[in-house]
């Protein structure tokens, strides 16, 4: 339900819904998780947060973090009337909030590696240079999978300086349903499962299949991303 105040969710009278902090990690059910936070929470009561260029190295959380987290860290609470907040973003300068639920949900990392290959393939790049340099360069599946921020995608730059133990529920997208149900448990929210958002490239299924076919391929695929394959093993459905 969208009255949120009304659930058990601490001693006494008054609301005591934890305010949400929603990482959407990218090409991990993000878009089908707003959708339920929105269903959950009440329209109007969510930040969305998509500024930071995560994975840009332009963008100042990668170039000066220090002068970043001075500009956007936020300060102990959202702003009044917000509940959460969601979207692609650091999850370092949300700290200091004060008893904020922390949640993410993390996807199988060659499965998420190769969807954000071929959403990158049709969407805009804007201002995003590694974006731009990828479209321009023409880079194979392979070639994605070797720059640092897709290597490394996990470990330097979603969740940089060890940040995955500061969460309280990391879902693992592989069982989405289920790990809906066990945050709707944890929370006393409940929301409303949308239907999957769906890779918008041509023949989207058909070229998955034809990498998953190169037996090849995808045992130097798992090799490259065998230390991020790890950490979701070791965090996903925790």
């Amino acid at each position: 339900s969208s009255d949120v105040c009304s659930s058990d969710l601490g001693s006494g009278s008054g609301c005591h819904m934890p305010t949400i902090i929603s990482l959407h990690v990218p090409k991990s059910g993000g878009v089908s998780f707003r959708e339920w936070l929105e269903s959950a929470l009440g329209e109007g009561r969510i930040i969305w947060d998509y500024g930071d260029g995560v994975l840009d190295p332009a963008a100042e959380m990668n170039t000066d973090p220090a002068a970043f987290l001075a500009k956007h860290a936020s300060g102990t609470e959202l702003p009044a009337g917000y509940l959460a907040v969601h979207g692609h973003f650091w999850i370092e300068k949300y700290r200091s909030i004060q008893g904020a639920l922390r949640i993410c949900f993390l996807r199988d990392p060659l499965q998420r590696t190769i969807s954000h290959y071929f959403y990158w393939k049709t969407a805009d790049p804007q201002e995003h240079q590694l974006h731009r340099r990828f479209l321009e360069e023409g880079w194979d599946i392979l070639q994605f999978a070797q720059v640092p921020e897709i290597k490394r995608f996990y470990q330097d730059f979603y969740f940089r300086n060890s940040a995955i133990g500061d969460f309280d529920f990391v879902g693992d997208m592989a069982r989405y349903e289920s790990e809906i149900a066990r945050l709707e448990k944890m929370t006393n929210l409940t929301g409303s499962l949308p239907v999957e958002n769906r890779n918008t490239f041509d023949k989207y299924e058909q070229k998955v299949e034809e990498i998953f076919a190169d037996a090849a391929l995808v045992a130097t695929l798992r090799d490259l991303l065998a230390p991020e394959i790890d950490f979701y093993q070791r965090h996903a459905g925790k």
